[in-house]
């Protein structure tokens, strides 16, 4: 097992998060267990960070969106005084944060902003804003920080208790009245199975796995992206 060799705080965000070098060379994102804040959102259960780090990662690898979210394990690493800490590492990934990013290069092309926006639907990501997610070298999108993903409740549109989500609010207004294109959503319906178990086995909540099976089954009846940005397919 590779040692790790630098560590720093990376900041900006609610939780702690630490930037963590091995000596392998491999650089990775690592958010200790007992640096989550609790209570950010009243629908995202406190105490399951890595659980939804995770999830997101595992979820991506079934539907081919891997090569927009980086890879997540969990495991130990001493990266304070005391003993090590539990946490979940996720692969670094370079790029220019959305925010100091404008026009259609913020969003990578219609395609990928729709793959994206998918994604974050089913997920149920209620923290999409412009710092958490990245235009890479290649000049494609990096989706990162999935901790408040994967809410309990089954809706993940704009209510009183929910938070907008920029990518499909990007997508749901250029273009209104359209549904997803087949080819994005068949990877979401024919793996959905295998989602819930891979989920599941991440140590994910119940209620959050059973929101993310509502999610998938609704993608079968042709919604729109409208639909999907503002819930009202109801408020479970």
């Amino acid at each position: 097992m590779a040692a790790l060799v630098t560590v720093k705080a990376l900041g900006g965000g609610v939780n702690i998060t630490k930037v963590v070098t091995l000596d392998n060379g491999v650089k990775a994102v690592f958010k200790p267990d007992s640096g989550e804040r609790h209570g950010v959102r009243a629908i995202v259960r406190s105490g399951f960070q890595s659980a939804r780090e995770e999830s997101a990662w595992r979820v991506a690898k079934l539907v081919g969106m891997d090569d927009m979210v980086g890879a997540t394990v969990v495991r130990d690493l001493k990266v304070g005084p005391g003993t090590p800490k539990k946490g979940v590492a996720i692969e670094w990934r370079e790029g220019d944060v959305a925010m100091n990013v404008f026009g259609d290069r913020m969003y990578d092309g219609e395609k990928d902003a729709k793959r994206a926006a998918l994604f974050d639907f089913v997920v149920g990501n209620t923290d999409r804003h412009a710092g958490n997610w990245l235009i890479g070298p290649d000049e494609k999108l990096k989706l990162i920080d999935h901790g408040l993903a994967f809410p309990d409740k089954v809706t993940f549109g704009y209510t009183p208790l929910d938070y907008r989500n920029n990518i499909l609010n990007h997508v749901q207004f250029d273009a209104d009245g359209e549904v997803p294109p087949a080819d994005i959503v068949e990877p979401y319906l024919k793996n959905r199975e295998a989602i819930l178990s891979s989920i599941t086995d991440a140590g994910l909540h119940p209620a959050a796995v059973k929101g993310v099976d509502e999610r998938i089954k609704y993608l079968a009846g042709h919604h729109t992206w409208h639909d999907m940005a503002w819930g009202t397919f109801g408020h479970g």
